[in-house]
C-alpha cells in the first residue's frame, strides 16, 4: 500500500524549485530589456531600427539605426533611451 500511495503523489524538490524561481528571476528582465531588431525592406532599400522594451510595455529605439541600398551602407544614427546620440561622427 505504502508504494501506490508514492506514486500516485508526485515527490519535488524544494532546492529545485528555488533554483528556477531565482534563474527566471535573473534572466527574465535581462532577456525583456534585451535590445532587438526590426528590419523593414521596400524595393532594394531597407531600413533597420534597433529597439528596446520598457517596462510599462513601449519601445524605444536604443542603439543604431541603419539605411542600406543594394547591400550598402547609405547612413547611420546612433539612439540611446529614445533620444539621438550627437558625435563627430554623426551625419
Amino acid at each position: 500500500m505504502f508504494q501506490l500511495r508514492s506514486l500516485i503523489r508526485p515527490r519535488f524538490s524544494l532546492r529545485l524549485l528555488l533554483l528556477a524561481l531565482t534563474a527566471f528571476a535573473v534572466g527574465f528582465p535581462i532577456w525583456y530589456r534585451w535590445p532587438y531588431e526590426k528590419r523593414v525592406t521596400v524595393c532594394g532599400q531597407a531600413l533597420v531600427t534597433t529597439w528596446r522594451r520598457q517596462w510599462g510595455g513601449t519601445q524605444v529605439q536604443h542603439g543604431p539605426q541603419m539605411e542600406w541600398f543594394n547591400g550598402r551602407l547609405i547612413w547611420t544614427a546612433t539612439y540611446r533611451n529614445g533620444e539621438r546620440v550627437k558625435s563627430e561622427f554623426a551625419n
